[in-house]
């Protein structure tokens, strides 16, 4: 009960604000076109399994390859009429630090914040962002995200992390990296790629 009333109460400020109300019809129509999309794409890889049979030849299968790859790719984003290179997602994915280190050279008394990004569609996502000195969010890449800082919660990293085997809270410093997995020890690293002792 608790997180439908904190969505309740998110809702509430939302539609009393018709800046963010305008932006949460935006993100719902988005949700409406893309579940088009998904539908669009689900019968393409379905005409794919179809086309696909063994009788085909190695060339024919290439060409047919190359033709769903292109119609799925213009579904993919035809839906929203903007190219690959004009998705929001593309051009600020992965530049949030380059981003808010470039606000911060412009603007030296706001600080560089790490932490986490609460998306209600994607969950839990790692990100940086900027607070001005009277406490105010300012984050240059939230346009990566689908609701785009509708609904959206910040939290700010405390420098412990969860062993990523075993779950153990660890401060960050003293975590061993297993690629880009924090685990609390050498058995942990190793039961966590499956390596048996």
């Amino acid at each position: 009960m608790k997180a439908f009333g904190w969505y309740k109460k998110m809702h509430d400020e939302i539609m009393n604000d018709p800046e963010r109300k305008a932006r949460y019809e935006e993100c719902m129509a988005e949700l409406i076109d893309e579940e088009k999309m998904i539908t669009n794409l689900k019968r393409l890889l379905f005409e794919a399994d179809y086309a696909l049979t063994d009788e085909c030849n190695n060339h024919e299968r290439a060409d047919e390859r190359r033709r769903l790859l292109n119609e799925i790719e213009e579904t993919f984003y035809n839906v929203k009429g903007v190219s690959m290179e004009q998705t929001d997602y593309l051009q600020y994915r992965g530049t949030c630090k380059e981003l808010v280190d470039q606000a911060i050279a412009a603007d030296p008394t706001m600080k560089a914040v790490r932490g986490y990004y609460h998306c209600p569609i994607w969950g839990k996502q790692q990100h940086w962002w900027c607070v001005r000195m009277d406490g105010t969010i300012y984050d240059p890449s939230v346009k990566q995200f689908p609701t785009a800082g509708v609904c959206a919660e910040y939290e700010e990293f405390d420098g412990w992390c969860n062993c990523a085997e075993c779950g153990k809270r660890i401060r960050e410093e003293e975590a061993q990296m297993c690629g880009p997995y924090p685990v609390c020890s050498m058995k942990c690293a190793l039961d966590l790629v499956g390596v048996k002792r």
